[in-house]
């Protein structure tokens, strides 16, 4: 399960407290807990992202179990690679969280050109 491979890189990463580790991931303690502990439904895309940019963890391993829990590639295109990695994963779950995960991530987008004021007014 997910939750368990969450708390694995926490573990692996030396952070002994799920306080610390949200605080370096910069997120809300009780948010991080709740991924760990399996309260939540759907981990976030952002999550995994982090994790992924900042750590080096395989969303592969994160999200089936398979392969190393730590990319031993270079990294000199990070941002297409794991946009090609997030497309093929997305195409192993069921057709409803496929949907799902494409409009979230069409909405984070979004917000985050809002926030950053790159929508043009028409």
């Amino acid at each position: 399960m997910i939750y368990k491979r969450i708390k694995h890189v926490r573990e692996a990463l030396n952070f002994s407290s799920q306080k610390d580790f949200s605080e370096a991931l910069s997120m809300p303690s009780r948010t991080y807990q709740s991924y760990e502990q399996a309260k939540v439904k759907d981990i976030p895309h952002t999550f995994l992202e982090k994790l992924n940019l900042r750590y080096n963890i395989s969303i592969e391993w994160l999200i089936t179990g398979e392969g190393e829990m730590f990319l031993k590639k270079n990294r000199n295109n990070e941002e297409k690679d794991y946009i090609e990695l997030t497309k093929q994963y997305l195409e192993l779950l069921p057709y409803k969280q496929q949907e799902y995960y494409y409009h979230k991530i069409k909405s984070d987008v979004l917000e985050i050109e809002i926030k950053e004021n790159t929508i043009i007014n028409t």
